[in-house]
């Protein structure tokens, strides 16, 4: 599917399965596209595959048919400037021996942020979730105590990764300036 412009697909699923070697038909062929800018949610019971389907996508799994494409290629396409998603773990995926801070700023340093913008960006992201005064905890304690919830740390690491996109959006969105799309 070779488009352009705003219309684009970030992701493309095409007849994607899954089967796992025990057996268990964990997703039935399904396909779909994410275009540059779309919000996507997907709603179904207990056990129809929303996180097999997640998991394909991150490229964290392969599928036993079908095919994923990511901006018109494989996965290798994804992690650059203008080519980054996030994935959010159901599960607390903190980094115990860290600190809050370095869990909140690992998706920066994975993407060698400037130390400096990655700081200011922690900094800025702490404060709109709240725990700024949490920053300095180790995340076995966090995962340990009732407030603040790991879900709390790990939304905030994913935020921090586009806060200053989003920031811009919001900015030019205010302005009446077409929004952005690349990230």
């Amino acid at each position: 599917m070779a488009e352009s412009g705003a219309s684009a697909s970030v992701v493309e699923v095409r007849g994607v399965a899954k089967t796992y070697p025990n057996g268990t038909h964990a997703l039935a062929p399904v396909d779909f596209d994410v275009r540059r800018g779309e919000f996507v949610t997907l709603l179904g019971p207990s056990g129809c595959g929303k996180t097999t389907l997640l998991n394909l996508i991150a490229g964290l799994i392969s599928p036993s048919v079908g095919t994923l494409r990511w901006w018109n290629g494989d996965f290798a396409a994804t992690g650059v400037p203008g080519k980054r998603f996030a994935f959010v773990f159901q599960s607390p995926t903190l980094m115990p021996w860290a600190r809050v801070r370095g869990n909140v700023r690992l998706p920066l340093d994975l993407a060698h942020t400037d130390r400096s913008d990655a700081e200011r960006a922690v900094d800025d992201v702490l404060s709109r979730v709240g725990l700024r005064d949490f920053g300095r905890i180790l995340g076995k304690i966090a995962i340990d105590v009732p407030y603040p919830r790991p879900d709390d740390f790990r939304t905030s690491t994913v935020f921090a990764s586009y806060a200053q996109h989003l920031s811009r959006l919001v900015a030019e969105a205010g302005a009446g300036a077409a929004p952005a799309t690349t990230g």
